[in-house]
């Protein structure tokens, strides 16, 4: 019987301890989850023999990745595993916002994921200690994604899927929700200038890496190391406009402040309203203007990279949602 590939889903739990497996309970709907398994077994082959001899065994993992449309509930999952939580609050009744900040300078506690993966029918697999590494957002004219990936213990197959997990409604961002802004101070963000991007990037690569011990009896991952990040975006806009002035003069070595803020649905009415939010605020340098092709050529491209924000904290991660848990 074949089993298709189309009704396959996955389903995380979060770990209350690194690499210790949990009940992936929570149903992410919109997302597409990709495991790859990694056995660095190779063959012992010598001269004279036609043959390999032997199996030369090392170590396993997994690598996976997960890609999707951006959306107000697994913003925060997501959150949740590439940041430290600050704290999660209660603005309203119905109404939460989780906060994540980098906090330059201390040792991170990355949360980890056990993740379930397959349908009722199939081959399923299970693994924990599922670590994020690399968070992209990506906002252009027709779409507004995220893209996440990262690694885990090596995974127990023919697994029976955790049991009515909770489905975690996709609550997905509109192209009409986003708003970019940036200003040359943190505190200007809000009344900063504003432009409607033809296409916003913002990237955070290779956060965690694994590492593989020798000198322990362990087949799979031994433990986790936090290099230094790549933070790095793109933001195109169109030639000869405020936004493009603004950005030019700043080519250099000024600091600047950019701003994603996506404003979705109202939760609670009041004073003030609560809405659906993600903020995505980075301190950063303009790096270089690169000149889009012949086939739009009224529209400037410009990359910049993350700075350290020594004065006003390094808060970057803001959901609002009605999730009173993860």
């Amino acid at each position: 019987m074949l089993i298709g590939k189309t009704l396959r889903g996955f389903q995380l739990g979060l770990e209350s301890v690194q690499g210790t497996a949990v009940a992936a309970n929570r149903l992410i709907k919109n997302g597409t989850f990709k495991a790859t398994r990694r056995n660095n077994a190779k063959k012992v082959d010598s001269e004279g023999h036609r043959n390999s001899l032997a199996q030369q065994r090392g170590k396993k993992w997994t690598e996976w990745t997960c890609t999707g449309a951006l959306g107000y509930n697994v913003a925060a999952y997501w959150g949740h595993g590439f940041y430290d939580v600050v704290s999660p609050t209660n603005p309203g009744t119905g109404a939460y916002t989780y906060t994540y900040q980098d906090m330059n300078g201390t040792f991170h506690t990355p949360q980890t994921f056990t993740f379930d993966t397959g349908n009722s029918l199939g081959s399923n697999s299970r693994f924990a200690f599922g670590t994020m590494a690399d968070y992209t957002i990506t906002i252009n004219s027709t779409s507004c994604d995220y893209s996440v990936s990262g690694f885990g213990a090596y995974p127990t197959k023919n697994i029976t899927m955790t049991a009515t997990p909770t489905q975690i409604a996709p609550d997905v961002v509109h192209l009409t929700d986003c708003r970019c802004s940036f200003s040359t101070t943190f505190a200007g963000l809000g009344a900063g200038k504003l432009t409607t991007p033809k296409e916003l990037e913002l990237s955070v690569k290779s956060k965690y890496k694994y590492q593989l011990f020798i000198d322990d009896a362990t087949s799979s991952i031994g433990g986790i190391l936090e290099k230094k990040p790549e933070m790095t975006g793109k933001i195109t806009v169109a030639e000869g406009t405020e936004s493009d002035k603004f950005l030019s003069a700043l080519e250099g070595s000024t600091l600047f402040y950019l701003q994603l803020l996506c404003t979705g649905g109202l939760i609670i009415a009041g004073t003030p309203n609560i809405y659906r939010t993600i903020a995505y605020t980075w301190a950063c340098f303009v790096d270089t203007e690169d000149e889009t092709d012949d086939d739009d050529l009224f529209a400037g491209s410009y990359t910049f990279y993350g700075a350290e924000d020594t004065t006003n904290g390094d808060t970057n991660y803001v959901v609002t949602n009605t999730l009173s848990s993860l």
